[in-house]
């Protein structure tokens, strides 16, 4: 667990992120896992989601497994994907460097 500071709300599913969102979610930046097995909106789709309905709102994405990952996905997210494992300091630059705080 790192505690870099930040405000964040865990939400378990692209589902309720963007129940979230619709219900007045304040955040600047999203950071959601590419794939999540057991949700119907993997962190693509929210990423998607979020260009069309709060475009002004970042977006991070995370991923042990990228193989797949159609390379058009990436211009989806802040940057490129955050590969895991990722360490707490490099967490901590991609998200400063996302919101644009260096």
């Amino acid at each position: 667990m790192c505690a870099l500071g930040f405000d964040v709300i865990e939400v378990s599913s692209g589902e309720d992120a963007v129940r979230a969102i619709e219900a007045g979610f304040p955040g600047d930046l999203i950071l959601s896992d590419i794939h999540m097995p057991q949700a119907k909106m993997d962190g693509i789709a929210l990423a998607r989601w979020m260009r069309v309905n709060r475009p002004e709102v970042k977006v991070l994405l995370g991923s042990g497994v990228v193989s797949a990952l159609d390379p058009s996905d990436a211009s989806l997210c802040e940057g490129p994907i955050l590969l895991k494992p990722y360490k707490c300091d490099q967490l901590e630059e991609r998200l400063r460097a996302s919101l644009g705080a260096g």
